[in-house]
């Protein structure tokens, strides 16, 4: 019986459906799941293997829903509500009305995470959506956006095609103003145009991290609502996202790609101007997904897209049914993906390094300028969970720049 609630539309179809009691929503729970420790909610975005490997990994449900299908915010609410409890009743679990959730919408989907934040402030986790460029700012119609969505971590998904690059651009850069105390960063997708095709790839991280700075360990969703710690503007980090609207051929070195990170203490610039981050490692992840031009991609154990189009390709990453288990082998491969002289790369999870190479793979010469050369080293994962990959490649000039993000997920060690 349960095996039949895994039913989703892929694509952004209207739901036909009434599974949940509404016309506009489907729900998944993880089959392996005892408990419920919370909720994912994606409207209008498609469900892939991504988002199911990392919500099984947590005991996460999923919620999918056609937002444009309610009329007032209340009906939203009032109907996933419902269907969140519908949910709960068709597989055994009532305690999902006690959990936390993670809501992400964009373009016309985005006031859905803003409305559940707004009704449920108490449970929200984070959301992502596309409204912006960054609601709330600090002057304007934004500035009077209730406290919840200030004081909730979320993530404005961008597309450089129209909001860095367009007749828009100077629009966009005069009114990134972060309010002060608004939790808000930027995660923007690179030569795409209104279509941010790997949010999932910060998403996912993003929300491992928020679960364990903001679920309380002890917490028994059977026993009762969650009890969310807050987190403050002061304690986490900021990432300077000022130089995106300067063009590549302008620069003259990496700080258009490395997006500088600071601790919240040390930095001394213009807050309004930077991303909020959690904390240290977050920031890592937002320096690594927001890279503008990386010369080089991870592609093991991740692996490219190939359904993208042609000149996206290179971009994203699928990182799904790897089978990767603690205490096995791991090749970690890295490609050039353009012309460059390359000193070294070195291998991250998150902020702890793996290891470096600067031999090509099959050979003992330096890199030098060497595209579509690959480079390894091998090493094993020593806890499950969801790990956000990342490279980090030197050129002989001494200059630092960082490949995409590529989340995985690694399973606990084989019996």
């Amino acid at each position: 019986m349960r095996n039949l609630m895994c039913i989703f539309l892929l694509w952004l179809a209207p739901l036909a459906a009434m599974d949940l009691g509404s016309p506009f929503a489907k729900g998944w729970v993880p089959e392996d799941s005892r408990v419920l420790r919370g909720f994912i909610l994606l409207d209008g975005e498609q469900i892939d293997g991504r988002w199911k490997e990392a919500a099984a990994h947590w005991d996460y449900a999923i919620i999918r829903t056609a937002g444009f299908g309610y009329g007032t915010k209340e009906d939203m609410w009032n109907a996933i509500q419902a269907a969140v409890r519908e949910l709960g009743r068709r597989t055994g679990h009532p305690e999902i009305m006690n959990v936390p959730f993670y809501s992400t919408g964009y373009s016309r989907f985005s006031g859905t995470p803003r409305t559940m934040t707004s009704f449920a402030p108490e449970r929200s986790l984070g959301f992502s959506n596309g409204f912006g460029p960054s609601s709330p700012v600090v002057s304007g119609k934004h500035e009077r956006s209730i406290g919840s969505f200030r004081s909730t971590p979320s993530l404005w998904m961008g597309a450089s095609g129209e909001n860095v690059y367009n007749r828009g651009m100077s629009k966009m850069e005069n009114e990134w103003r972060r309010a002060p105390g608004t939790l808000r960063g930027v995660a923007m997708t690179w030569n795409t145009y209104h279509n941010p095709h790997n949010h999932v790839d910060i998403a996912i991280p993003w929300i491992n991290r928020l679960i364990e700075m903001r679920v309380p360990k002890d917490w028994d969703p059977l026993k009762g609502p969650v009890e969310l710690k807050t987190l403050k503007e002061e304690d986490g980090w900021v990432g300077l996202n000022d130089n995106w609207w300067v063009p590549l051929d302008e620069l003259d070195d990496l700080d258009g790609e490395n997006n500088e990170i600071f601790a919240f203490s040390d930095f001394d610039g213009d807050f309004t101007r930077t991303s909020w981050l959690p904390d240290e490692s977050t920031a890592w992840m937002w320096r690594a997904y927001n890279s503008r031009h990386p010369k080089v991609k991870l592609v093991s154990p991740s692996h490219e897209n190939v359904a993208l189009h042609e000149e996206q390709s290179i971009k994203a990453t699928l990182h799904l049914e790897r089978d990767l288990r603690v205490g096995e082998t791991v090749r970690f491969t890295a490609r050039v993906i353009e012309k460059c002289d390359l000193e070294k790369v070195e291998f991250f999870d998150g902020t702890t390094k793996l290891g470096e190479s600067s031999t090509r793979v099959g050979g003992d010469a330096p890199f030098g300028d060497s595209f579509g050369s690959e480079l390894s080293i091998e090493t094993q994962f020593k806890e499950a969970g969801i790990h956000a990959l990342m490279v980090s490649y030197t050129l002989s000039s001494g200059q630092v720049g960082w490949s995409r993000l590529a989340p995985v997920r690694v399973m606990e060690a084989r019996p």
